[in-house]
């Protein structure tokens, strides 16, 4: 068999041209990725914020009325006459933060490894306290709904101690939100993490 020098030449420039065409094709499809990624965290990241504002909104006002209870049992505190329930009735009730971390939830679990440590560490954050705002709150029901009548002045303040406790990790979540709505206004912490 007889090759000739042109068609071997031949040859190398046809696959040279695949190669070349290969490259092309991996680098519009990385750059079409990683546009769509970018589009993902923006609409994530978005619907983050918008759902810690919110919460946060919500919890201002959830902490404004413990505090407000705290103040009214603590008034009634050496009053033996009157109950837990009658000072819960008198303070306007007794309201709980209703804390949602949806997108959160989503996001983690569907391309957390696009976006930046430091965002997924406080959002992880934002989700460990909200779990435990959720459990003291419950422990401070349970406590509630089991002393409702009492009217002595250690159950009245067993109570002001669980609802305090709350009310200090209602606060630790409000400053971990501001924490992250201000770092989401800097612009460097929307980029992909491969750094496009």
């Amino acid at each position: 068999m007889n090759v000739k020098k042109q068609d071997v030449v031949s040859f190398f420039r046809e696959i040279v041209i695949v190669i070349i065409g290969i490259l092309i094709a991996l680098s519009i499809d990385n750059w079409n990725e990683n546009r769509n990624n970018e589009k993902y965290i923006d609409k994530a990241l978005f619907a983050i914020e918008e759902e810690i504002k919110l919460n946060k909104t919500d919890m201002h006002r959830i902490v404004q009325r413990h505090k407000e209870t705290i103040d009214s049992v603590a008034m009634h505190l050496n009053n033996d006459k009157i109950s837990l329930r009658q000072i819960i009735e008198n303070s306007r009730g007794f309201q709980i933060a209703e804390l949602k971390n949806i997108g959160l939830r989503f996001f983690i679990s569907n391309k957390a490894e696009l976006i930046d440590y430091e965002i997924i560490s406080s959002l992880s954050e934002i989700e460990f306290l909200s779990e435990a705002v959720k459990m003291k709150t419950e422990r401070l029901l349970n406590y509630l709904y089991d002393n409702m009548e009492n009217t002595n002045e250690s159950a009245k303040n067993k109570f002001v101690i669980y609802l305090a406790d709350v009310v200090e990790s209602e606060n630790g979540l409000l400053d971990l939100y501001d924490d992250f709505l201000n770092k989401q206004k800097k612009p460097a912490n929307r980029q992909v993490q491969n750094g496009k």
